[in-house]
């Protein structure tokens, strides 16, 4: 009852809140708040969008204190994990609602307190709440980088805040793949690291060295995995998380994270500033991508019995989403960046990799040196 009342006042701030009387209107907006605080997900999540829906109109000038409402649970000590996740939930759908004028308050009031929530010393938050904390920041600084027109808040907290916040994500990352209860937090953090990297260059700046060697511990990870999961014949194969997505609808699964790891790669690969760093680490990435390439097991079997999913999935103009294809993207996007200076790394990756299968023999050598082929014909 109570999702529904939230979904009904949804269409009716949407309808007709323009009509409705001022002390009306500043009734709903008090009591809004408490909805956060609720024990089930989707009705905070219900809650959070019919907030959302008045901020349009209402923020700030009507409803002036909702920032505040919004932080207190992220400021106050021993908060309730559902309170400090509706409150997050919320900002996550605001944030796509703040106007220029709004950015510098927003900014700095709510940076510091998301990496409280992140660092999260006392173990109060799970990885959902934590990852929920990145993509709050991810949007803030996507609406910041279109919006804001102030260069010097820019690059203040470039070189402060979000400085100390990729120090934190690259410890984050380092942490073996292993270990990840699910991928949502390693995921968040690719994402907004491939932001970072687009859009605010300053706060990777200080970290450069560090920058690489997370990124290929998590992808000698994903090989692991993958390798291990070959041998095993694994139905699953890669597509670990059972089809658990995040609020966006975006995949938490490990072939979900292996594809944001890729994606951060050609970012890098992609920039001016970042190209000359990732060139020396091209022989190992080249070589994790042909291990990724192979062919899992359970797409193995479909194909066995479904030609025409065979023809789609290896299609080259394919909307399949697939370790295989995120990899084969990869290879691409390297070799349209680094041109000539990528292909002697390249036909070392594919040659180490076809001895390997040679050594491996029957029966799983062949997925090696399948994938080394098909790399060759990209």
């Amino acid at each position: 009852m109570r999702q529904l009342a939230a979904v009904v006042l949804k269409h009716f701030v949407h309808a007709d809140w323009p009509r409705l009387a001022e002390a009306e209107k500043a009734c709903v907006r008090a009591a809004l708040p408490a909805g956060l605080r609720d024990g089930h997900g989707r009705i905070r999540t219900a809650v959070s969008v019919v907030i959302a829906a008045v901020a349009r109109t209402d923020w700030p000038e009507a409803w002036p204190t909702l920032l505040a409402d919004l932080t207190l649970p992220l400021e106050e000590a021993g908060a309730a994990t559902d309170t400090v996740a509706g409150a997050l939930r919320c900002l996550e759908i605001c944030a796509a609602e703040l106007a220029g004028e709004h950015m510098r308050p927003a900014l700095q009031r709510l940076l510091p307190r998301l990496l409280e929530v992140f660092v999260n010393r006392q173990g109060l938050h799970g990885a959902r709440t934590r990852a929920r904390a990145v993509r709050v920041l991810h949007k803030l600084v996507e609406r910041a980088s279109m919006l804001c027109d102030d260069e010097k808040l820019l690059q203040q907290l470039q070189r402060g805040p979000l400085a100390e916040w990729v120090g934190v994500l690259l410890a984050e990352l380092a942490t073996p793949l292993s270990e990840h209860e699910d991928c949502s937090v390693a995921i968040a953090l690719l994402r907004l690291l491939r932001l970072l990297a687009e859009q605010a260059p300053l706060a990777l700046k200080p970290h450069a060295p560090r920058l690489l060697p997370p990124l290929g511990a998590l992808l000698a990870g994903a090989m692991a995995v993958s390798n291990a999961r070959m041998v095993a014949d694994d139905a699953d194969a890669l597509d670990g998380g059972g089809g658990v997505c995040d609020s966006d609808g975006g995949m938490l699964g490990l072939s979900a994270l292996i594809s944001q790891l890729l994606d951060v790669l050609a970012a890098l690969a992609g920039s001016s500033r970042w190209s000359k760093l990732l060139l020396p680490a091209l022989p190992e990435v080249f070589f994790g991508l042909v291990v990724l390439m192979q062919i899992p097991p359970a797409t193995e079997a479909t194909w066995a019995t479904d030609l025409a999913q065979y023809l789609e999935d290896e299609d080259q103009d394919t909307f399949a989403v697939s370790t295989r294809v995120a990899a084969q993207q990869c290879v691409l996007e390297l070799l349209d960046w680094y041109g000539r200076k990528a292909l002697p790394p390249l036909v070392g990756a594919v040659q180490r990799r076809m001895a390997e299968a040679e050594q491996a023999g029957p029966p799983h050598g062949w997925r090696a040196r399948e994938a080394s082929w098909v790399t060759l014909a990209l």
